[in-house]
């Protein structure tokens, strides 16, 4: 009679062995080690080899007579299982929104798709090598040569993070993220390129109402950050300068810089954006200092939803019409023409540039090294002129494309006519 798809149990010395027939006429044997924890739960593990058994049966009576029973059992659950059902529940509070954000990002779409099913335990530093090299090599397809170097150091240090309190738990007796080096923070083999005032004065003149115009005139002008634009009030457009003290974040207005640490900044007024924001201010009837700068129809500061919808109907539809490269010509790229204006006049300091721009000397000198170089033996540029210069040679070019947009539509009413 075959006994094809049956088993035979038997135990001995402890060990409960289980012979498995296949159809085949093969046979696999499995060995159990039954046990208690330390709290008195009942435990199994299941091995292939019986001397495997033998010596876990060993272990657990030396641990039991140690009195380290539980280090058994720490670190077997899931990475995936830890982070959802014990140190994001613990640690989540004490981040911030957007770095909540971020974590979540980092976990979702980074680490738990990659090594989520592997036990806590498992993780070795050979591990994080793997797994920085499949990621980078993933970034390197999707954005290029030289392109995701922050969000693999993000990744890192948030896997990072969960494994610290992995090790504070008593989970793990060692942190596998640690002896592997991180790509360097900034670190990107893709310069800046700002664009220049000419440019900007075309698009500001393609981008409708006098709310747009004036923010890209701020982000050019004076190189605040979006998320510090949007957070300005009338009292901090004094007579000489203008005050950075608070931004938007995760929708809120919060005090502080985007750098921890760093004290609120000044950044000069020159003419041009000083005749654009009193024009402003003017077409909104003189608004009380506490009134934003760029508001909502409520008049609630702009939200970073908001925000991008603006930056995707409006910016970009300004941004194509004026025929500009999508990849080089974001909202944040007229930051980088501020500090290449800045840089160009040559009559501050970079210390005095750097902290205008709200960040340190080295990170200037890093960023725009390449702007730095290219200004060498140049003669300095009078800011006002030259904007004043850009202004001008903008008007004909973007009633250049004004006309043509008309002849384009008259073009297709007569042909939807005929």
């Amino acid at each position: 009679m075959s006994r094809a798809g049956t088993s035979e149990r038997s135990s001995r010395g402890g060990i409960e062995t289980t012979v498995y027939y296949k159809s085949d006429g093969t046979q696999t044997k499995t060995h159990r080690v039954r046990y208690a924890d330390a709290a008195g739960r009942k435990r199994s593990a299941t091995f292939d080899r019986v001397q495997d058994a033998r010596d876990f049966k060993a272990q657990i009576r030396l641990q039991r007579r140690g009195g380290q029973l539980d280090d058994l059992d720490r670190g077997r659950e899931t990475l995936r299982v830890f982070v959802e059902s014990t140190w994001w529940p613990q640690r989540a509070g004490d981040l911030a929104v957007t770095t909540q954000r971020v974590y979540q990002r980092m976990l979702n779409n980074e680490i738990l798709p990659r090594i989520g099913d592997m036990e806590v335990r498992e993780i070795r530093p050979k591990t994080i090598s793997v797994f920085k090299a499949d990621v980078s090599a993933a970034l390197h397809a999707r954005l290029g040569p030289g392109r995701g170097g922050p969000t693999v150091r993000k990744a890192m240090s948030v896997l990072q993070s969960v494994l610290t309190d992995a090790v504070r738990w008593q989970l793990v007796d060692y942190n596998a993220v640690q002896p592997i080096k991180k790509p360097a923070a900034g670190a990107s083999l893709r310069a800046v390129h700002p664009p220049t005032a000419a440019q900007l004065e075309v698009m500001r003149l393609l981008a409708g109402g006098a709310w747009s115009r004036t923010l890209m005139s701020v982000m050019g002008y004076a190189g605040l950050r979006p998320q510090e634009a949007l957070a300005l009030q009338w009292r901090h457009v004094r007579e000489r300068t203008i005050l950075v003290e608070q931004r938007i974040s995760a929708g809120r207005l919060i005090g502080g810089q985007k750098s921890k640490g760093k004290p609120p900044r000044t950044i000069e007024i020159i003419a041009p954006l000083r005749g654009d924001l009193d024009a402003w201010r003017d077409a909104n009837g003189t608004p009380p200092g506490r009134a934003f700068v760029f508001p909502q129809a409520s008049g609630a500061h702009m939200t970073e939803g908001g925000y991008r919808r603006w930056r995707a109907k409006t910016f970009r539809r300004a941004r194509t019409r004026a025929q500009l490269d999508a990849e080089l010509f974001r909202p944040y790229d007229l930051r980088h023409l501020w500090a290449s204006l800045r840089l160009a006049e040559q009559r501050l300091s970079l210390q005095e540039i750097a902290q205008e721009m709200g960040h340190t000397v080295e990170v200037l000198a890093k960023t725009y090294s390449h702007i730095i170089a290219d200004l060498a033996g140049a003669g300095p540029v009078d800011l006002v002129e030259h904007i004043t210069a850009a202004r001008t040679a903008a008007i004909p070019l973007a009633s250049d494309v004004l006309a043509r947009e008309a002849k384009q539509k008259a073009a297709k009413a007569k042909e939807k006519s005929s």
